[in-house]
């Protein structure tokens, strides 16, 4: 079964993606919510990159009901 993590939460399947990820260096970038609806809002479309300097901020392009992210990779 295919699930969506929520990264605005701390649980265990989280915990496991994390630990995967690390293995190969990776970490998540994005730290704001990317799908606000009503009264809920949710971290579920995140980049994952090797460990180097980045800056990150929203897009709300109003094109889907989750917003888009711009990664800028510096050096």
């Amino acid at each position: 079964m295919v699930t969506n993590i929520n990264y605005l939460e701390s649980n265990n399947k989280k915990n496991q993606l994390d630990n995967l990820l690390g293995t190969y260096n990776l970490i998540d970038t994005v730290f704001f919510p990317t799908r606000i609806v009503n009264n809920s809002a949710s971290l579920i479309d995140n980049i994952f990159i090797d460990n180097r300097s980045y800056t990150i901020e929203p897009c709300m392009n109003g094109l889907s009901d989750h917003d888009s992210q711009i990664l800028t990779l510096l050096n």
